[in-house]
């Protein structure tokens, strides 16, 4: 009876200790991307386009917002998503949304609802993702016009031209 209750100390301290380690390289350690160039891809839209982001980027400060349909604090961050497009449009930076492994047809569908712009690309095997050191989502990745990623946020800070001055 006894050893039951020792084995359960241990998995509930293992448990513990095991999130509390996840937390921390968030807390602690940076996003090894930050200060690198962004890698270039190649996507699908909703619609079916091909697009590379070298050519939907175009040289420009770029924001790439991972999100899905299926998570809560991503459909708050969409929320609220045209007044982002509004805020990044008047200061010359362009937002990229990448929904990360689904179908077609569900973001398709999900952007429709919301009114989203139909130009979304679709990681749908999480690849680009993976690339980019994306770890939750939403995730936001500030790139600025020289290709570098200047940041890696999962909430959209409100002071985002800082990932744009020049250092």
């Amino acid at each position: 009876m006894q050893k039951w209750r020792i084995w359960l100390l241990v998995l509930f301290f293992g448990v513990a200790l095991s999130t509390t380690l996840a937390a921390a390289q968030f807390l602690l350690f940076p996003n090894f991307r930050i200060g690198k160039t962004a890698p270039d891809f190649k996507l699908k839209t909703i619609t079916g386009k091909d697009a590379a982001f070298s050519a939907v980027r175009a040289g420009g400060n770029t924001v790439l917002f991972f999100w899905t349909t299926w998570c809560p604090n991503c459909s708050r961050e969409i929320a609220a998503l045209d007044e982002k497009i509004n805020k990044l449009k008047a200061d010359n930076i362009q937002m990229v949304l990448v929904d990360v492994g689904e179908e077609s047809r569900l973001v398709a569908k999900y952007a429709a609802e919301r009114k989203l712009p139909p130009e979304i690309l679709l990681d749908e095997d999480g690849a680009v993702s993976t690339q980019y050191g994306v770890v939750g989502i939403p995730t936001y990745v500030f790139i600025d016009k020289k290709g570098v990623i200047r940041g890696i946020e999962n909430v959209f800070p409100e002071d985002y031209q800082a990932f744009f001055r020049p250092s």
